[in-house]
């Protein structure tokens, strides 16, 4: 059990920190080696990834096996009021069986417990009291007492608490137990992405082949990768041919084929072939590598709503504390007998584990789920912002379509060919990384075109490209771009190209609608999110990608401002954005929205400004992430009520509340069983989150311009 103390906000910590421990509910807490958080006594956990560690789990078993061993007879021994026999229960309260319930309870209380006593006097030093102050005190006012009573008291039936202590901490522990395997269990994302990369490869070297450590892999090594292999890095093919398994990375399950020319990624499978490839990228570079770096610092990030129980927290504990006081006065006046188990019973009972675990857990969950799904979360605010999600704003090229133009017709003035349009166009689109720049190299190299270079290179955001060629100034892009420059020009979609401030042709591309958009959007409807496509195309292209996608709301002949701007109306109108691009021109409309998502980050995902980068590019993903958010965010709710409600009518229940009305008080054992349980009860509910979420995609699959 952790509970949740004053916390400073602070953002998670940086892979620089990787090898050093920190505090799933604390990240500001920083520490070269494991142990306990000063904060909440919880354990400390490796910063970014690392092997599995069971060792808090066996040391939690074992004082639990040994404090149980010890506490049954003593708890029989006890409650031996409730056995038959007058003589053996007559014997039971005598001085010598309280002094075996002392003996039988000091293992219990002194080891079994001594890690609950060591955090709770740590908090003290730290002035800052958490869970383990609470249990500490609880237990051991309980056990002190007794033993103060058996010396000084009265030698026949005394009144002791010994077995109240030992079960407290037996539950406690028990509590513990489940704990540290609900948190293992939460944290299994990171630990199968780790298992993805194998940790050997067979590198050839001068003729020769040999195996190797990956971490001694550099880029620019050849390695072979067998049959049913994983790959060690990512890297370019230079022989062989194979079908390649990137499901466990991206989530896509259909194998793609590998051969050469083409790269493979660390962490997926090769198929019945054998490849050559040559190493880009290894290790934390690698694109597993980054993720699973994204994947840690996400589920270290918080929550915009951890401020809330923040808040709560920094007085919880001095609260309860104050509770218990007042309780053990007023009781020692009304009836001395029930003072200390029932300030026991409110010291114990009360939980401020469960609060400060609500939101951690399902944080860690949730971003788990996701990266499994091909979507990746980089901070646990975008999962918030998901959950709220009313309006989904779409780029078109990349987004709704599959990113890959090409050319279909060129449209010459008279006096200029076909081929000189193109080599026009193509010689300013060269150092172009936009889709469209791509159909015209491509259209070029289809009719064996010379590339040539250009002076004086200049771009233009979601409007065209230009340059020196030969001393002619050159312009490729869009009406606008060219209007802008004076330069008189047809308008509709396509690439329009200019030469020495006159009209040249325009190049016509058209890209395909990915086959999975339309179930993807109708999706969306269904979720109760309205549509809207934003594109640079005009409005001719934009009409009919839109039609065919089914989205009704579009607005065409727009740049990366202008975009922006229409996401910042949206939202002035009370809307939440979830905007949805490739990233190349979308920034200003990322910037903008509440919550962005970049389809295909690639092996540049680190350099995305998104929240949300969905690895397979496919529509379906996002439908996921915004089912992933609202899940997360109702198992935040629920977890969070059922703390609140839990500590509400617990506490005051344990300080005797309902005696006057029902004559009933809580025995401490049993405020040890239900703080044991509040806890254990959210871990248990975060992992439930996995029930109804598909696999990204799994559930629906069946002429752009210059910003489309």
């Amino acid at each position: 059990m952790s509970c949740c103390c004053h916390n400073h906000a602070a953002a998670p910590a940086s892979a620089d920190a990787w090898g050093k421990y920190t505090c799933p509910m604390h990240p500001e807490v920083i520490r070269d080696t494991a142990g306990d958080c000063p904060v909440c006594g919880m354990a400390l956990e490796p910063v970014g990834p690392a092997p599995e560690d069971d060792r808090e789990e066996k040391n939690l078993a074992r004082r639990f096996l040994v404090a149980g061993l010890f506490t049954v007879p003593l708890f029989v021994l006890a409650m031996s009021h409730w056995l038959p026999g007058g003589g053996f229960q007559e014997w039971a309260m005598s001085r010598p069986a309280l002094w075996l319930q002392a003996l039988l309870s000091a293992p219990v209380f002194l080891w079994a417990g001594f890690p609950f006593h060591l955090k709770a006097w740590r908090s003290v030093l730290a002035r800052r009291a958490n869970m383990f102050t609470l249990i500490t005190l609880g237990t051991g006012a309980a056990w002190f007492f007794s033993l103060w009573t058996l010396v000084h008291g009265p030698g026949h039936h005394a009144q002791v608490y010994f077995e109240a202590s030992a079960m407290i901490i037996l539950l406690a522990l028990g509590g513990q137990l489940l704990e540290a395997r609900g948190r293992r269990r939460a944290g299994t994302a990171v630990r199968e992405l780790l298992d993805l990369a194998p940790p050997n490869a067979l590198r050839i070297s001068d003729d020769r082949e040999e195996v190797v450590a990956v971490a001694s892999l550099h880029p620019g090594d050849l390695i072979r990768i067998r049959p049913g292999e994983k790959f060690p890095v990512d890297g370019d093919v230079q022989e062989g041919r194979s079908d390649v398994d990137e499901s466990s990375l991206t989530g896509e399950p259909l194998p793609a084929l590998k051969e050469a020319g083409l790269s493979v990624l660390a962490g997926t499978l090769n198929g019945s072939g054998t490849l050559i490839v040559r190493t880009t990228r290894a290790g934390r570079e690698t694109m597993l590598g980054q993720v699973i770096e994204m994947v840690s610092a996400a589920q270290r990030s918080r929550m915009p709503v951890q401020n809330l129980a923040d808040r709560i927290a920094e007085w919880f504990v001095p609260a309860v504390l104050a509770v218990a006081v007042v309780t053990f006065v007023a009781w020692f006046f009304l009836a001395p007998d029930h003072a200390l188990p029932n300030a026991v019973a409110v010291l114990i009972i009360a939980c401020p584990c469960a609060i400060g675990l609500a939101v951690p857990m399902s944080v860690t969950v949730g971003v788990g789920l996701a990266a499994k799904r091909g979507i990746l979360v980089r901070d646990a605010a975008a999962l918030q912002a998901l959950s709220k999600v009313n309006l989904l704003a779409l780029d078109k090229t990349g987004t709704l379509t599959e990113g890959s133009p090409r050319v279909v017709s060129i449209e010459a003035r008279p006096g200029c060919s076909e081929n000189e349009i193109l080599r026009l166009a193509g010689a300013v689109e060269r150092a172009s990384a936009h889709p469209l720049a791509g159909a015209v190299l491509k259209a070029m190299e289809e009719r064996n075109l010379p590339l040539e270079k250009v002076e004086e290179f200049f771009s233009e955001a979601g409007g065209g490209v230009g340059g020196l060629l030969a001393g002619r100034q050159v312009l490729a892009g869009s009406p606008r771009f060219l209007g802008a420059r004076g330069i008189d020009a047809p308008g509709g979609g396509g690439i329009l190209v200019a030469a020495d401030g006159q009209w040249m042709g325009t190049i016509v591309v058209e890209d395909t609608l990915r086959a999975e958009t339309p179930a993807a959007i109708a999706e969306m409807k269904r979720l109760g999110i309205d549509l809207l496509m934003l594109t640079g195309d005009g409005p001719a292209v934009a009409g009919t990608i839109a039609s065919k996608a089914g989205i009704a709301d579009w607005r065409a002949g727009l740049t990366p401002l202008e975009k922006a701007e229409e996401i910042r109306r949206a939202k002035s109108g009370g809307a939440t954005v979830l905007m949805a691009g490739d990233g190349i021109n979308d920034a200003p409309a990322f910037a903008v929205a509440d919550v962005a998502a970049a389809m295909g980050g690639g092996a540049d995902i680190a350099k995305e400004s998104a929240g949300i980068i969905l690895l397979n590019n496919h529509l379906p993903a996002l439908v996921t992430a915004v089912r992933l958010g609202r899940a997360t965010m109702g198992n935040i709710r629920q977890n969070l009520f059922f703390a609140f409600i839990y500590n509400i009518l617990g506490i005051p229940l344990a300080a005797g509340a309902l005696y006057p009305l029902t004559g009933w008080l809580l025995n401490p054992v049993i405020a040890g069983a239900a703080m044991s349980l509040s806890s254990v009860t959210v871990i248990a509910s975060a992992l439930t989150l996995a029930k109804g979420l598909p696999a990204a995609g799994g559930d629906l699959r069946g002429s752009p311009g210059r910003n489309g």
